[in-house]
C-alpha cells in the first residue's frame, strides 16, 4: 500500500473539490473556471485516446454550498480522509457480508484484494478520494440496515444525498424496490423528492445550474468520458465514427436497462418467496442495480468488487469439474488484466470492465434462477413427501 501511495500520490479528486470550493468563495463561477482550464488537454488529446482528460467539478450548485459550509467549518483533510476510511470499511463489510461456509476457503481472500481491483481489474481509484465512495458507504451501510432490521429510512436518506451529487445513483433505490416487500411506495417518493429538489435548482441557482449542465455535456462531448456501462461504450462508439450519441445511447441504455429490471424483479420474487438465499441473492442484486446507471465510472464499480468475484468463484464451484473451471476463471482474470496493464489506456479498462460487468450478471443470472429451481423443487418434495413416496 506504501508504495502504491508513493508511486502515486492520493487525493486528486480531493484537489478538483478544493480548487472549486476556493474558486466559488472567491465569487468565480467554478464551473467556467475548470471548463477554461481544459483548452491544453485538447491540444494535447492525442497522448492517450480515451482517458487522461482535465478533472473538473461538475457536481449540482447546491453541493457547492454543501461544500463551503463544511469549509468554514474548518473541516480537515485528515478528518476527509478518516471518513472515506470508514465508508471503504462499510463497502468491504458489507459486501463480504455475503460470503457463507459453503463457498470455497480462497474466497476469503477476496475482501482485502477488492481494494486493489476495482471491478477485478487493477486501478488505482481507491487512493482519488472521490465522494462517490464516500456516499456509496452510506447506502451499502443504509442497505445493510435495511436488510438486517426492515428499516429503510436510513438507506433512502443516503440515496437522497447521493443524488445531490450524482443523479443517476437514484437507481440505487432499485436495492431495497427488490430487497423488501412494499418498498415501491418509498422509492418512488424518495425519487420525486430528488428529481424536485435537482429541478428546483435551475429557479434558486440559474447561472450556476446552466454552467454545470454545461460541465456535465463537456464530459461526454470533450473529454469522452462516457464511463463503462454497455451505454457508455456504445456512447463511444458513436462519438469515434462522429454520429449524434444523443439519443441513440440513451435508446440503447433503455433495451438492455429493461430486462435487467424484469430479470431482478423475477429474481426476486423467488427471493421474497424463500426459495433464495440473502447471501446467493445480494451480489446479483448489486451487480444489476449497478449496471442500471447509465455511465458507470471506476467509483461506481469499486462497490461491487467483492459481489463480483463472489459470482465467479460460486459459478466455478457450480461447475462439473470445479478446479478446472476457477484455474479457467483465473487465468481470465490474469489476461484481462495484463492486457489493461500493458495498454496504459483508460479505454481499454473500459472496455474489459463492461465485457465482466455483463459477462458475471448474466452467469449469476442465471445461476440463481438455476438454484431457485431446485429449491423450490425440494420444498415442494418436503412439503408433500407422501405424494412423493406413492409415485
Amino acid at each position: 500500500m506504501m508504495a502504491w501511495i508513493a508511486a502515486d500520490p492520493p487525493g486528486w479528486d480531493l484537489d478538483v473539490y478544493r480548487k472549486a470550493v476556493s474558486s466559488f468563495q472567491s465569487g468565480h463561477d467554478p464551473y467556467q473556471d475548470e471548463i477554461a482550464g481544459t483548452g491544453d488537454y485538447a491540444r494535447n488529446l492525442s497522448a492517450e485516446y480515451g482517458g487522461g482528460a482535465s478533472l473538473y467539478y461538475v457536481y449540482s450548485p447546491v453541493t457547492l454550498q454543501i461544500v463551503a459550509v463544511t469549509d468554514k467549518f474548518r473541516i480537515s483533510r485528515l478528518l476527509y480522509w478518516l471518513v472515506y476510511a470508514g465508508c471503504v470499511l462499510a463497502i468491504v463489510l458489507v459486501a463480504a457480508s455475503a460470503t457463507t461456509t459453503r463457498d470455497p476457503r480462497y474466497a476469503a481472500l477476496v475482501p482485502p484484494a477488492a481494494l486493489f481491483f476495482p471491478g477485478l481489474l487493477v486501478n488505482g481509484t481507491l487512493l482519488s478520494g472521490n465522494v462517490a465512495i464516500i456516499l456509496y458507504g452510506l447506502v451499502y451501510a443504509g442497505a445493510a440496515i435495511g436488510w438486517r432490521k426492515n428499516r429503510w429510512l436510513p438507506f433512502y436518506v443516503a440515496v437522497l444525498l447521493c443524488s445531490l451529487f450524482k443523479l443517476p445513483m437514484l437507481g440505487l433505490l432499485a436495492i431495497a424496490v427488490f430487497s423488501a416487500p412494499k418498498q415501491w411506495i418509498p422509492a418512488s417518493v424518495t425519487a420525486v423528492v430528488a428529481l424536485s429538489g435537482f429541478a428546483a435548482q435551475s429557479y434558486f441557482f440559474p447561472i450556476l445550474f446552466r454552467h454545470q449542465l454545461q460541465a456535465v455535456d463537456h464530459l461526454f462531448s470533450f473529454n469522452r468520458d462516457f464511463g463503462c456501462s454497455p451505454a457508455g461504450i456504445f456512447a463511444g462508439l458513436l462519438f469515434d465514427h462522429g454520429a449524434p450519441y444523443f439519443p441513440l445511447a440513451p435508446l440503447f441504455f433503455l433495451v438492455y436497462a429493461l430486462p435487467i429490471c424484469a430479470i431482478l424483479y423475477r429474481l426476486s420474487k423467488r427471493f421474497l418467496a424463500g426459495d433464495l438465499l440473502f447471501a446467493e441473492w445480494m451480489p446479483v442484486l448489486l451487480v444489476g442495480v449497478t449496471l442500471l446507471n447509465p455511465r458507470l465510472l471506476e467509483y461506481d464499480v469499486l462497490p461491487i468488487t467483492i459481489p463480483l468475484a463472489l459470482i465467479a468463484i460460486r459459478s466455478a464451484h457450480r461447475a462439473p469439474c470445479p478446479k478446472l473451471a476457477a484455474l479457467m476463471l483465473c487465468g481470465l482474470w490474469l489476461a484481462a488484466n495484463s492486457a489493461v496493464f500493458a495498454s496504459h489506456r483508460t479505454l481499454r479498462w473500459k472496455q474489459v470492465e463492461c465485457v465482466i460487468l455483463c459477462a458475471l450478471f448474466i452467469l449469476g443470472s442465471l445461476g440463481l434462477l438455476r438454484t431457485s429451481t431446485a429449491n423450490r423443487e425440494l420444498r415442494t418434495i418436503d412439503a408433500h413427501p407422501a405424494v412423493e413416496s406413492n409415485a
